[in-house]
């Protein structure tokens, strides 16, 4: 048995994110530690935002970065 996750596997802090502009059945899955849940969850606190909202914010500003 391999030590390295498959992608299968449950990792911690599975979350869920949707644009409200969209259709709901066009939704991301974000998977992350618990240490970066509770950093994330904090910082969309502190930006008076939902943390669904926070990660789409942050994923729509990486993809203006690249585009």
């Amino acid at each position: 048995m391999s030590d390295t996750p498959n992608r299968y596997s449950h990792m911690a802090g599975n979350q869920y994110a949707k644009k409200h502009d969209r259709p709901a059945n066009d939704s991301l899955s974000l998977r992350c530690n618990e240490n970066d849940k509770y950093r994330w969850k904090l910082e969309a606190e502190r930006a008076g935002k939902s943390l669904n909202g926070w990660v789409i914010e942050k994923l729509n500003l990486s993809i203006d970065r690249v585009t």
